[in-house]
C-alpha cells in the first residue's frame, strides 16, 4: 500500500459548560449567542471564559486551526510493519535542471555520522527524477548520495518508515559551485571544508509542502547564516518558507544538530527533528509535525 505521510486530523473544538453562552449547531458548525456585546479584544474573550476564540464584531467567535496545522497536538504516526517497504523522493540537479545521473546510494543507520556501516540499497530511477529506495520496514536512518558533480548530501527521513512513502516536493542537490551561489546571494562566505550545511523541507499536517514556518537551530557558529527560498531564490531577510516550504542554514559544526519549526503566524511549534551534520555535506532534513 502507498501512503503519504500525514498525522491524523486535530480533535473538534469543543466548548460545553461555558457560562452564559448558547452554542447552535447548523451543519456541524458552532457559533455563540450574539444576543450581547462580548468583547473589544480576543483577550476579553479569554476573561469571560471563552476558550479558543477570537473578538469579531463585539462577539467572541470560536477558532478553529486550518487544516494544515490541525493536527499540531494530537499527532500520530505509524508505528508497524513488515517485509520491505519503498521510499520515493523526486531528486533534480539544481544545475543541469534534471535528475542526476551518476548517484552512488547508500542507507546509514540514523546514528552513524560516517556512514561506516551502510546497507545495500536497492535503488532505481524514474525518467523524471523519482529516487525509489527499497527499504526494511521500520527504517529511520538517513541517506546518502554522493557523485562527481555534486556536493555530498544525506536526506534524513526524520520518522520510521513503516508503509511505502512519497515524499512531497523536491531535494535539489547541487555542485560545490552552485551551492556557493546560495552564500553569495544572502551576503556570507561558505566554509566547504570544516563546516556542513542544511537544506530544510518544511511538511504540514496535510503531508504538503508548508508556507509560514520560521526554523531555528540547536547549535550555531559565528559564521551560521540562515535563509529561507522564496521564489527559488535564497533570501537572507526572510522570516519564514513560502509555499514551497524550503529554507536552511550554512555554515554549522559538524556532529549532532536539532532544528525546530514553528508556525509563524502563530508562534506554535511544529516539532524538532535530530539529524546530522557532516563537514563538507549538505543535509537534508524535513521538519514535520511531529508526536
Amino acid at each position: 500500500m502507498r501512503t503519504s505521510w500525514m498525522p491524523l486530523a486535530g480533535r473538534p473544538l469543543r466548548l460545553a459548560g461555558l457560562p452564559a453562552i448558547a452554542l447552535i449547531a447548523t451543519s456541524c458548525s458552532l457559533a455563540y449567542d450574539t444576543s450581547e456585546e462580548q468583547c473589544e479584544t480576543d483577550a476579553d474573550c479569554t476573561t469571560r471564559g471563552f476558550q479558543n476564540a477570537s473578538c469579531v464584531d463585539n462577539v467572541c467567535e470560536p477558532v478553529t486551526a486550518p487544516a494544515e496545522w490541525g493536527c499540531l497536538g494530537n499527532v500520530q504516526w505509524p508505528s508497524e510493519g513488515t517485509g520491505q517497504v519503498v521510499l520515493s523522493v523526486m531528486v533534480i540537479d539544481v544545475i543541469k535542471e534534471a535528475p542526476p545521473t551518476d548517484l552512488e546510494v547508500r542507507l546509514c543507520p540514523k546514528l552513524d555520522v560516517d556512514c561506516t556501516n551502510p546497507s545495500n540499497a536497492g535503488v532505481q530511477f524514474s525518467p523524471e527524477g523519482m529516487m525509489m529506495i527499497t527499504v526494511n520496514a521500520g527504517f529511520d536512518g538517513y541517506v546518502e548520495m554522493t557523485s562527481p558533480s555534486i556536493t555530498p548530501s544525506l536526506f534524513f527521513v526524520n520518522r520510521p518508515v513503516w508503509q511505502d512513502t512519497v515524499v512531497p516536493g523536491v531535494l535539489p542537490v547541487v555542485s560545490p559551485q552552485g551551492f556557493e551561489g546560495i552564500a553569495t546571494a544572502i551576503g556570507t562566505t561558505l566554509d566547504l571544508t570544516t563546516m556542513g550545511h542544511t537544506y530544510i523541507m518544511a511538511a504540514n499536517c496535510l503531508d504538503q509542502p508548508a508556507a509560514g514556518v520560521r526554523f531555528e537551530i540547536s547549535k550555531q557558529t559565528a559564521t551560521t547564516a540562515r535563509y529561507y527560498m522564496i521564489n527559488n531564490l535564497p533570501v537572507g531577510a526572510a522570516d519564514a518558507t513560502d509555499a514551497a516550504g524550503n529554507g536552511g542554514f550554512l555554515n554549522l559544526a559538524p556532529g549532532f544538530t536539532d532544528i525546530t519549526g514553528f508556525v509563524s503566524s502563530t508562534g506554535a511549534s511544529i516539532g524538532k527533528v535530530s539529524f546530522i551534520v557532516r563537514a563538507g555535506a549538505v543535509s537534508y532534513p524535513r521538519v514535520i509535525p511531529t508526536p
